[in-house]
């Protein structure tokens, strides 16, 4: 005897009617616990008794279903769509391919057309964005929305740094810090009441005025 598939449901119902047959449980208490009418129940327990457990199992299952579209109406589609509508969705497709004389709802032709490779889910057109490359050197681009911060990495020499004059006045006088391309004035979208440009006393883009 050959492997029988079944679903949880079906192996479900053999397990309480095997305990009606034994006397463990009424025709009432498995009606209620299937969810079915007692009639029911007697029906199902009969055909249990005389044909056994292979008989509660669903007769459609491994048959063919009767409203299965030929592969033939299923491939002329996925033609058409290839050729004329390839860069339609299967909606449109759908209404597109009822105007020719197929009536395909727009799931199934969302199906064929997922498994032929014509249409992505949005799940899968799901584009991410891609991480900025490391920089080639430690120090090379700071951010920081914290004018306070960016001082300190200037003074310390990690590079320039756009900065206001009230943050900057106090180094630029010690000399931690020289204002550079002050013939420049700063760019119009910068809202600040007075800025420059300063360095550390011996970067690449600036040097001392004693120097």
């Amino acid at each position: 005897m050959g492997l029988i598939l079944m679903s949880e449901r079906e192996l479900h119902r053999i397990e309480v009617l095997s305990e009606v047959v034994e006397g463990g449980r009424t025709l009432a208490s498995a009606a209620i616990v299937l969810s079915l009418s007692v009639r029911q129940v007697q029906r199902i327990l009969r055909t249990f008794c005389f044909e056994g457990a292979a008989a509660l199992r669903h007769r459609g299952r491994g048959r063919r279903s009767n409203n299965r579209i030929n592969d033939g109406v299923r491939d002329l589609a996925l033609q058409l769509v290839r050729e004329r509508y390839a860069d339609f969705g299967p909606t449109l497709a759908a209404e597109k391919l009822s105007e020719q004389g197929f009536s395909v709802s727009r799931e199934t032709l969302r199906k064929w057309m997922a498994k032929d490779g014509l249409w992505l889910s949005r799940k899968q057109r799901r584009t991410f964005r891609q991480p900025r490359l490391r920089r080639e050197c430690d120090g090379e681009l700071i951010q920081a929305d914290n004018g306070t911060a960016l001082v300190a990495a200037a003074a310390a020499g990690l590079g320039i740094a756009y900065l206001p004059d009230c943050l900057t006045h106090e180094y630029v006088a010690s000399g931690a810090l020289v204002p550079i391309m002050t013939r420049y004035p700063p760019p119009p979208q910068v809202h600040m009441s007075s800025a420059r440009q300063v360095s550390i006393p011996h970067g690449k883009y600036g040097s001392s005025p004693n120097s």
